[in-house]
């Protein structure tokens, strides 16, 4: 009924003649208007503290009201401690298994060697060996001719000694004899002294051989160590991506809480004025409550309806201008924006003909400039609009 008597007015002041300023011009009765935006919550809560109060003018990302955020804090800080406590487990495990990671390369690098080296070397051992055995049996052989000789020499010298003391032999035959004697005691001790050489330069070649064979042995040793060792590395790799993942999880639910927390805070979407204030301190409100309801001051317009058979001098994008009673005297700029594109009926059932001249449409004016926001919404207003 409140529509109806508002078209009933409208259709009055349309045909009314001293609402017209001349002819060029549309007289269209109606009132400021706004769109408006309803702030709520994204979670529910307890309000802490409400900043603003009904009137006050705010700005985008301002501060509305904060709701109780101790219980989400808490959580936020035990999923930092828990991003913390995966993250050090991630350092200390990758630290590890690099540790590893080395520590199996230089294996492999001392196998590759063993493969490619210890054959040879055996080889080059038994040679030695042999020739070593070969060594020793010609210093035993040389050393069994000297000892010979001088078996044979001493018993000259023995005899010679003995014809020399009985003056049957002269000094110097006996003491070429003694000389030959001599010398073959020197080339005894020589030779032996060779032959335990050889005996000596054996054992070494024997144990270098046996060395080389040693590390022949290393080789199926070395190659399960690196076995082991390179599953104790898969293991630790597990080990590292699974709290990689715990890590990545704590962090996800620490953006989200985060994100959560931030939303506590009721903040202002628009630069505009508190049209109302749903909400005070104390109360305990549900996810998805309206708690304001804002408007822009500088974006509202002026919505009116115009008879069916005015409509057909409208189009968008024409100027024109408004009153309202509280400043007779200014003229404020306007420029058409929207006409309904259905009609609405006054009354709602039309049985005639001759009543569908009740027929109307409505249309939508934005203000072009509302210096010191003077225009508010809900204000009764005058609108011309200038017919091309």
């Amino acid at each position: 009924m409140k529509r109806i008597f508002v078209v009933l007015l409208l259709f009055a002041a349309v045909f009314g003649c001293g609402k017209k300023e001349n002819a060029n011009l549309l007289y269209v009765n109606g009132r400021i208007e706004c769109d408006e935006y309803d702030v709520g919550n994204k979670y529910p809560g307890k309000v802490e503290k409400v900043l603003v109060k009904e009137g006050d003018s705010v700005k985008k990302g301002q501060v509305l009201a904060v709701l109780d955020s101790k219980e989400l804090r808490a959580q936020v800080r035990g999923a930092e401690a828990l991003l913390k406590s995966s993250q050090n487990v991630v350092e200390a495990k990758e630290k590890e298994a690099l540790s590893l990671r080395e520590e199996i390369k230089s294996l492999q690098e001392k196998l590759k060697e063993l493969h490619s080296s210890v054959p040879e070397e055996i080889e080059i051992a038994k040679s030695r060996v042999k020739e070593c055995q070969i060594a020793v049996k010609q210093a035993e052989f040389s050393l069994s001719s000297v000892r010979s000789a001088l078996s044979k020499a001493e018993k000259d010298y023995k005899r010679f000694k003995s014809l020399y003391e009985r003056r049957v032999i002269s000094k110097d035959k006996f003491e070429r004899v003694e000389l030959n004697y001599k010398q073959l005691l020197d080339r005894e001790k020589t030779a032996a002294a060779e032959v335990e050489k050889a005996k000596e330069n054996l054992q070494i070649a024997r144990r270098q051989l046996k060395l080389a064979e040693e590390k022949l042995k290393e080789i199926p040793s070395l190659k399960h160590k690196i076995a082991s060792m390179e599953e104790n590395l898969k293991a630790l790799k597990s080990v590292v991506s699974a709290y990689r993942e715990k890590s990545r999880q704590a962090e996800a639910e620490l953006e989200r809480l985060e994100a959560v927390l931030k939303d506590m805070k009721i903040r202002s979407p628009i630069d505009g004025i508190v049209m109302e204030k749903m909400v005070e301190p104390g109360e305990v409100i549900p996810a998805g409550y309206r708690l304001f309801t804002l408007y822009n001051p500088d974006d509202v317009y002026f919505e009116g309806y115009v008879p069916e058979s005015k409509v057909g001098f409208l189009s968008i994008g024409q100027k024109g201008y408004l009153k309202v009673d509280t400043y007779p005297n200014r003229k404020f700029p306007v420029r058409l924006t929207y006409v309904s594109s259905r009609a609405e009926f006054t009354p709602k059932e039309v049985q005639t003909k001759e009543e569908r001249v009740k027929e109307v449409f409505k249309v939508k004016l934005r203000v072009v400039k509302n210096p010191h926001h003077l225009l508010k919404p809900g204000m009764p207003a005058d609108c011309y609009i200038y017919l091309r």
